[in-house]
């Protein structure tokens, strides 16, 4: 069952969509964001780009989509398998929930938004506090920093897992 933030994601697309389908760099979908909300003023949105993926931020919700997939860093296809593998190990809890669309031939993934930590320090302890929950994320992650996890519902999560070990 679509959560309420995965319906409201999937109705933004479709009116996102016309300005970003023919895009391929993060600088095309920034100009393409900024085209969106000057035709949109009453919506927030914020263009994000990493190595591999861009995040279309919004008040609730992320749209992550690749733009390269051929990086070691990772692609949203890798996230939802480890999201699916950390859930099948019993740590669902401290991932946030990515989930795959399809419009026309166009795929992308619907995170909730996550209030970023964007630095290292206690916080992290509470990611890690648990032995076992440490042991894994050693094991599985070798990208764990302030700016990967942040808070969702009263706890931390862990929103940007492509990169493994």
């Amino acid at each position: 069952m679509k959560s309420n933030y995965e319906i409201r994601a999937q109705k933004f697309f479709k009116m996102l969509y016309p300005y970003i389908k023919h895009c391929k760099t993060p600088r095309d979908f920034e100009y393409a964001c900024d085209r969106f909300v000057i035709n949109h003023p009453n919506r927030v949105v914020r263009c994000y780009h990493g190595i591999s993926r861009i995040a279309i931020c919004t008040s609730d919700y992320v749209i992550k989509i690749d733009y390269d997939l051929n990086t070691q860093f990772g692609c949203c296809k890798d996230e939802v398998a480890m999201y699916n593998y950390v859930c099948s190990q019993g740590y669902g809890k401290y991932f946030a929930k990515i989930t795959p669309f399809k419009y026309h031939d166009y795929k992308y993934y619907v995170m909730p938004l996550i209030k970023n930590i964007d630095r290292w320090g206690d916080d992290a302890d509470t990611v890690c506090g648990d032995d076992d929950l440490s042991d894994f994320l050693c094991e599985n992650f070798d990208d764990l920093h302030g700016g990967n996890y942040g808070w969702h519902r009263g706890h931390i999560v862990i929103f940007d897992y492509a990169a493994t070990a």
